[in-house]
């Protein structure tokens, strides 16, 4: 009977010793896990000797071709296995090449395993981080080095540096012999001005993208967008754009800081540009092109123009343009259309010129030329082979001159009251506005018809 009370006794007994042992266990795989830099990356070999032949503290070995060093591997620790490769702590790899630059890559723990030709894989985990001769520097977690094509590849996040180019993404693949780095997704990069300066400065964001350190250039792929500064007259000119993919020119003076050269996008462009505080012109196209020195944009596929969004915006429409910021001038070409408030003016090729708050100020129009100025009572109308028109800052015409087969039409808002006015010349002509539709002057060289009706 006193063995059988004394049963419940045991097994509780038993119990917290099976408890204590439980936790130690775990306790020590937190800790072995903890210190242990998970190998998880894709490729990485299932089957791999688990007989030790060796184990060596302080690790070095160097490998030659020739009087030339080809790499060298240093290690606190390194175990070599029974099929020859070797698991080691904390360590330093530098690759040279036959000019006498090197690469490094460091480690918390690495796997090297040998290949044919005295090629070899790495594996890298653990506080990763990769210097190149060319001064790009990568960090990353999880790494896989081949020595046969010089490639490091990553498939988590990844960190990189160059000079003042700087960026992010989720997996890259660094090309070190081609000096090529491909971010596989989610990429941010930012380009920090030159001297100080915000003109050049970028930060740029895309699904996808590859810089190329030879020709310092960055295409982007799978949706793009940037907050861009170039320059101005009296500052900065900050651009927000977006498109479907674009490539970006960096600066390239040998070992000083880059800076964004120029932006060419492509599918779906859209742009928002302004000066400083000022309100922003919204430009959009099938293809742009954006030069940060001069600000000016290179327009094609298809153009919409919207100088300042406001109550009475200037919207421009053309096959093609040309946009200095800094002089207020665009070169439109192919079914050009300009309005603003009760202005407008078409034609085949047009140029025009802005006041600084971005409103009209002049357009000189060639091929099929067409101005219109519509007022309350009256509506003016004036073709030619060619018209310059200028207009004032309230945004009303004021002056227009027409050369070849002009044609003007004063078109009453009540036909009951006004006579409609048509005038033809073969010459020129030029009117003087005193108000929306109101014709003050009409001068005309050479034969001139006029018709009332």
């Amino acid at each position: 009977m006193r063995n059988r009370a004394r049963l419940p006794y045991f097994f509780r007994a038993a119990a917290i010793v099976l408890f204590g042992v439980s936790l130690l266990a775990i306790g020590i795989g937190f800790y072995k896990a903890k210190n242990r830099a998970e190998f998880r990356m894709q490729g990485f070999p299932t089957e791999l000797s688990k007989d030790v032949v060796a184990s060596i503290s302080n690790y070095e070995r160097r490998e030659t071709e020739g009087d030339m060093l080809k790499y060298l591997i240093r290690a606190d620790k390194a175990t070599t296995f029974a099929d020859n490769h070797q698991e080691m702590e904390n360590v330093y790899l530098e690759v040279f090449d036959e000019g006498g630059g090197s690469d490094t890559i460091t480690a918390a723990k690495a796997i090297y395993v040998p290949g044919e030709r005295r090629m070899f894989t790495a594996y890298f985990a653990g506080d990763v981080s990769i210097a190149t001769r060319d001064s790009l520097r990568v960090k990353t977690d999880q790494l896989t080095y081949k020595r046969e094509d010089e490639t490091a590849s990553s498939e988590e996040q990844v960190e990189f540096e160059r000079l003042n180019v700087k960026g992010r993404s989720f997996g890259a693949v660094v090309d070190i012999a081609a000096r090529r780095v491909h971010l596989l997704r989610d990429v941010n990069i930012e380009v920090t001005g030159d001297g100080g300066s915000q003109v050049g400065s970028a930060v740029v964001k895309a699904g996808s993208a590859t810089y190329d350190q030879v020709s310092e250039r960055i295409d982007l792929e799978n949706s793009f967008t940037a907050n861009v500064n170039g320059a101005s007259g009296s500052g900065i000119q900050n651009a927000d754009v977006s498109a479907g993919r674009a490539v970006a020119l960096l600066s390239a003076p040998e070992g000083e800081q880059r800076r964004l050269k120029s932006l060419e996008m492509f599918e779906n462009v859209k742009i928002d540009t302004k000066e400083g505080d000022g309100r922003p012109t919204k430009i959009e196209s099938g293809y742009a092109m954006y030069s940060t020195a001069s600000s000016q944009f290179d327009l094609g596929q298809g153009v919409r123009i919207v100088t300042v969004e406001d109550s009475s915006p200037t919207v421009i429409s053309a096959s093609s343009a040309k946009y200095q910021q800094n002089s207020g001038r665009i070169d439109l070409v192919g079914g050009v259309e300009v309005a603003q408030k009760n202005d407008l003016v078409k034609g085949d090729n047009v140029t025009v010129f802005l006041y600084p708050n971005r409103k009209l100020k002049n357009s000189i129009v060639k091929g099929n030329a067409f101005v219109r100025q519509a007022g309350a009572d009256r509506t003016t109308e004036l073709s030619a082979a060619e018209i310059n028109a200028d207009f004032g800052e309230n945004q009303e015409m004021r002056r227009a001159t027409a050369i070849n087969s002009v044609r003007a039409v004063l078109v009453p808002a009540a036909p009951a009251e006004y006579s409609r006015i048509t005038m033809s010349t073969g010459g020129g002509a030029t009117i003087l506005f005193k108000g929306a539709g109101l014709i003050d002057q009409m001068n005309s060289d050479g034969r001139t018809t006029i018709n009332m009706d």
